[in-house]
């Protein structure tokens, strides 16, 4: 029987679903980089070491004037991801 390498290093990583706490599933629509910022920190200082987050179809598919324009739904998404990654 093999064992779990999750577990054999002595370390178990603890994560949640994440909804920002200032509006929940409205989060894309009412972006508040700020808000969510003040969340990672908690979220740090109570263990969480791992998010997963929820990108609502209606708030990503771009109308086709946003595929051809200036690439603000990439730049979105880059920003966010930005974001999330300065708390390891």
């Amino acid at each position: 029987m093999s064992k779990n390498k999750c577990l054999s290093s002595g370390s178990l990583s603890l994560g949640c679903n994440y909804w920002a706490s200032h509006s929940g599933t409205n989060m894309w629509k009412n972006w508040q980089p700020e808000v969510i910022q003040k969340d990672f920190e908690l979220l740090v200082e109570n263990g969480i070491s791992v998010i997963r987050i929820f990108p609502l179809w209606p708030d990503f598919q771009p109308p086709i004037p946003l595929l051809s324009g200036a690439g603000c739904i990439r730049d979105f998404a880059v920003k966010y991801i930005e974001d999330a990654t300065e708390h390891p």
